[in-house]
């Protein structure tokens, strides 16, 4: 792991057992496929995909909450993916990975008030009295833009622009490293979304956070990131600078969503071709061991029956695309 790292993620697997249907004989799916990827301290990077593309189980398998079937994921040069037991326990009471959940009116208890919610993971992690538990409680509320009049309310007093506040201050009260948030600001409105988004900004300045954004909307997340981790069924297919990934994605999937998105926040990333332009075809029989877009793609050849490697096609920015440097020579005309 590089010292430039405080997060590697490397080759990781995740199966899970369905009770649905299984696309395997032990009766697990694979819900992630070889994800690797890597932050650095005090970055931002953006984990965007549609809904089913294996966002959220990444999220927690980072947090320990899923093991990894294979691969390995460190942590400020610590391997972290086969800590078990009294270990696991410690680690998670340092507190230094934290989650904000996606939707904060079913994540706050109802039961307990703001303080109690805030102050839960220090309670746990023991080790402070009451007057410094309440002191470390307020200056994490006013860190996020609240005062010490909410303190005393429940989260269903609060309005969901506060509900997300606090739940972002029931994560950086614990002091951590890095923060994940999912889908931090799909429930909220525009004004209220601009508002978090700039919040997290002023965390990473204040605090030195480092921050992932797993979200599906990439118009919220472009002026925020410095970079971008596209992911689709479970496989990274594009990862590199926003400059890079939303003004000229080299990965089929990514220019849909691209093209798809209401608007790029920087007028610079335009993206001039349209969804109809690159839209999935009628999806076909998936080819086993092929590119994982391979059954959707227009663009596809005899050379995605075997799985693309990631291969760095500019400084920083990484795809696995057969075709990454010639498909778009292949867009038909709008006219």
């Amino acid at each position: 792991m590089s010292a430039a790292e405080l997060l590697r993620v490397d080759s990781v697997d995740v199966h899970l057992r369905s009770r649905r249907r299984a696309s395997r004989r032990d009766g697990a799916s694979r819900i992630l496929a070889g994800v690797s990827f890597a932050v650095a301290p005090g970055e931002i990077v953006g984990v965007i995909g549609e809904t089913g593309s294996g966002k959220t189980t990444l999220a927690r398998t980072v947090l320990g909450l899923i093991r990894p079937t294979a691969g390995t994921i460190s942590f400020g040069g610590e391997e972290i993916s086969r800590v078990r037991g009294r270990g696991l326990r410690a680690r998670r009471r340092r507190g230094q990975i934290q989650l904000v959940f996606q939707d904060p009116l079913r994540s706050l208890d109802p039961d307990l008030n703001v303080a109690a919610i805030v102050a839960e993971g220090l309670d746990i992690r023991g080790g402070m009295d009451a007057d410094q538990r309440a002191t470390q409680v307020v200056r994490a509320l006013e860190l996020v833009g609240l005062d010490a009049a909410v303190l005393r309310r429940r989260s269903g007093e609060l309005s969901g622009g506060q509900r997300q506040r606090v739940a972002i201050a029931r994560a950086i009260v614990m002091e951590p490293r890095l923060l994940i948030c999912d889908e931090p600001v799909s429930a909220l409105d525009a004004s209220n979304r601009n508002r978090i988004l700039s919040l997290l900004l002023e965390l990473r300045a204040q605090l030195g956070l480092a921050i992932v954004i797993i979200s599906h909307d990439l118009a919220s997340i472009a002026g925020v990131v410095d970079r971008v981790a596209v992911l689709y069924r479970g496989r990274i297919v594009e990862d590199g600078p926003p400059e890079d990934v939303f003004r000229a994605p080299a990965h089929p999937y990514t220019a849909l969503l691209v093209a798809c998105a209401p608007r790029i926040s920087r007028a610079r990333w335009l993206f001039e071709l349209s969804p109809e332009q690159i839209r999935l075809e009628t999806p076909r029989q998936p080819v086993e061991g092929g590119c994982v877009f391979m059954a959707r793609c227009r663009f596809a050849d005899d050379r995605c029956a075997v799985e693309p490697a990631r291969a760095e096609i500019a400084r920083s920015h990484i795809v696995a695309c057969h075709r990454a440097t010639e498909w778009r020579a292949s867009v038909p005309s709008n006219r």
